[in-house]
């Protein structure tokens, strides 16, 4: 058996808010958006599906998505801070074969984007 990961669920109390926010501060493409019952997908190679309820909201402490890019982690991190996302850590430890970029989404959630060397 072979499994791959299909979709990364976002919960959110601010279904236009947080939809927005993949949409135009992260870029991810829009396959389904049903605003009125507050569900929707968007697409970055994965689909996340960020989906509208009335429960409270426990933000991931650790990493919910992580995102990679092949080059231009730094145009990103800009980009990111011009639309005022607050980028939490930045890491460039040369020990490791990456680089990265944190920081959260609308509801807390924490993201990465990650670029190797």
């Amino acid at each position: 058996m072979t499994l791959q990961v299909a979709i990364v669920e976002v919960k959110t109390n601010s279904y236009t808010e947080t939809f927005a926010f993949y949409r135009d501060v992260l870029g991810l493409t829009v396959l389904y958006d049903e605003r009125d019952h507050g569900y929707g997908w968007l697409s970055a190679g994965i689909t996340v599906s960020v989906n509208e309820t009335s429960d409270k909201i426990v933000p991931c402490r650790d990493v919910c998505v992580q995102f990679t890019l092949s080059e231009g982690l730094d145009a990103a991190r800009e980009a990111l801070i011009r639309q005022g996302v607050l980028i939490e850590v930045t890491s460039d430890d040369p020990d490791e074969p990456f680089r990265a970029i944190y920081f959260s989404d609308p509801n807390g959630h924490r993201l990465a984007i990650y670029e190797m060397r």
